[in-house]
Formats: C-alpha cells, sequence, structure tokens
C-alpha cells in the first residue's frame, strides 16, 4: 500500500512538470479577458500552480493544471489554444457545461528582483489585492511609572479573506525626552515591517 500512494505521488508530480514543460513561455503575470470581464492572471513555474480574479471582485481563484493546454479551477476549466509572443488565447467553459467564454491574455513584464517561479506571490499580481496600509497610535497609557503608546500598522482588509479580516503588526513607543529613548524607540519602530506583511499575505 505504502509503494502504491508513493508510486501515485510520483505520477502526480511528472505529471506537473510535464505540464510545465510543454509550455514554458505560460508561466508570469497576464491581464486581459475572460469573456467581457477584465482579469489577472499568474501562472508560477515553481510547483505549476496558479491563481486569476476579476478586477470588479479581487477574490483570486485557483487554478491547477489538468492536461498540457488546459487548466482547472473549482467550477470551471481553462484550455489555451495559442500562446506565442506575449499573447494568450483560449476559453473557459463551466465544468457542468454551458457555453463557452473567450480567454485573451497579454503577457505583463514583471519587476527585475521578481521572476515567474513565483509569479503569483509578485507585486504585478497583487497588489490591487493589497489594501492601503494604515498606521495607528494609541493612547497614553502608564506602567510602573512609564508612559507608552501602542503603535500599530495594518492592511485595510484583504478583499479575498473572509470576514474582510486583515493583518497588523504592532509595536510600542516610548514617551518622554531622555536621550535613552531614542535608540530604544528607533529599535521598537524597526520590529514593524510593511514587507513582512505583504510577504506573510503573499
Amino acid at each position: 500500500m505504502r509503494y502504491r500512494l508513493l508510486l501515485a505521488t510520483l505520477c502526480y508530480f511528472l505529471s506537473n512538470l510535464a505540464v510545465a514543460a510543454e509550455h514554458p513561455e505560460l508561466p508570469g503575470v497576464w491581464r486581459g479577458s475572460l469573456g467581457d470581464r477584465a482579469v489577472t492572471v499568474c501562472f508560477n513555474r515553481t510547483y505549476t500552480s496558479g491563481a486569476y480574479y476579476f478586477h470588479d471582485e479581487l477574490q483570486p481563484i485557483q487554478l491547477s493544471p489538468l492536461t498540457d493546454d488546459a487548466w482547472q479551477e473549482k467550477n470551471g476549466l481553462w484550455q489555451f489554444a495559442e500562446i506565442k509572443q506575449g499573447q494568450t488565447l483560449g476559453k473557459w467553459s463551466e465544468t457542468k457545461g454551458g457555453p463557452a467564454l473567450a480567454i485573451t491574455l497579454t503577457r505583463i513584464p514583471l519587476a527585475q528582483n521578481e521572476d515567474s517561479d513565483w509569479a503569483c506571490g509578485s507585486d504585478e499580481f497583487n497588489t490591487a489585492l493589497e489594501g492601503k496600509l494604515e498606521q495607528t497610535t494609541g493612547p497614553i497609557q502608564k506602567i510602573k511609572g512609564i508612559a507608552y503608546q501602542e503603535v500599530s500598522i495594518s492592511l485595510d482588509g484583504f478583499k479575498h479573506q473572509e470576514a474582510g479580516v486583515g493583518m497588523s503588526q504592532q509595536t510600542l513607543h516610548l514617551q518622554g525626552s531622555a536621550p535613552a529613548l531614542i535608540p530604544i524607540n528607533t529599535w521598537l519602530a524597526d520590529q514593524m515591517s510593511s514587507e513582512s506583511l505583504f510577504i506573510c499575505r503573499r
């Protein structure tokens, strides 16, 4: 039984590699239309996975490879007829049947520090999904005679997360004019990182 499971896992892994090798130009970020709705789509070279979202909804939908020219989502099938010179043409259809919708995509260049190995984690795919970065400062409080304020940065609720739950980081700012507080507050402020918030979300 154990060997059958190992063999099945190996076959699945090799099939994914075959898909990636079949369309080496597919990994990256694409924008265009699915039917009459604007979409942004990403395909990762690593792990052979993908996702997309409609611009009027901003809720990522996972894509996974099915065959060498088809990808599937929960309720639909993507079939590509042509992928060349930065243009992708295909069709989308519901898994339960129904009329097909045209897919027309154009490749979006990635930043120099990003590549198609993990395109779904790139700024080009994620910027529209991430809320504004907000900083809030709480009221002055005291503990054992030390005055401080709680400071937090948060992403303004991700539209694709359930119940609008966002992410945040907190730190403290010590009140006072003593020179010794300057390096302490500097260190405390450095513990908050907007970059780590984005990395964690992605």
